[in-house]
């Protein structure tokens, strides 16, 4: 599968475009995959990661900035049954910008492109700056995920997982109050708690 880029204008010489940071241009799958050597029959599952990469013909202005994609294998019984990669369909993807008009700030318009993770029954793609999106196990967007309503800040990249409970915890930070909003999610994928944290100004916490 090849995407048709919406924006084919000439982009810079910027380090994110040449040389091993040039970006991927094209969605693809591949099945039934070679292996060179063994493959460990336990191990079962997906190999996922997610980075910047630039649609062809857009400059985003920052490598950190640019649209997320997805890059998966999958695992099983001593097998690589596929590979594929996927941009992850935010509404920043579909041409939409963080902050409106109104100076309001839109969560959904965000690359994707920090960090994947999976808990309880979702695959989320993470940023820094808005909503975590779901993604499906075969790498298609689901949507930005709110946990039911109830997220309404940035969710950071990097939560952790508590390993005797299985709650994740994570917090939210902004330029704008509030600053500062640490986050607990239940082990079943339950948000059960937001609690503001009172800092004198926007820090930027990674």
């Amino acid at each position: 599968m090849t995407t048709t880029p919406e924006n084919t204008t000439e982009v810079s010489n910027s380090p994110y475009h040449v040389g091993h940071y040039a970006p991927v241009t094209d969605e693809i799958d591949g099945f039934d995959l070679m292996v060179t050597g063994t493959l460990p029959p336990e191990l079962n599952g997906r190999y996922l990661r997610t980075g910047t990469n630039p649609r062809p013909g857009e400059d985003p202005g920052h490598l950190f900035t640019a649209n997320g994609m997805l890059h998966g294998v999958r695992l099983r019984d001593g097998r690589a049954e596929w590979y594929r990669n996927r941009w992850v369909r935010t509404s920043k993807f579909a041409g939409k910008r963080l902050r409106n008009e109104d100076g309001s700030v839109d969560l959904t318009a965000v690359g994707a492109n920090t960090h994947v993770i999976a808990h309880a029954d979702k695959l989320l793609a993470l940023t820094e700056s808005g909503f975590p999106y779901e993604v499906t196990g075969e790498l298609g967007t689901v949507g930005p995920c709110t946990f039911g309503g109830r997220l309404t800040t940035a969710m950071t990249a990097h939560p952790k997982e508590d390993p005797v409970t299985g709650e994740l915890l994570f917090f939210g930070y902004s330029a704008v109050a509030p600053h500062l909003t640490y986050h607990r999610l239940s082990a079943a994928g339950e948000l059960v708690e937001s609690r503001r944290i009172a800092v004198p100004a926007g820090t930027m916490m990674h």
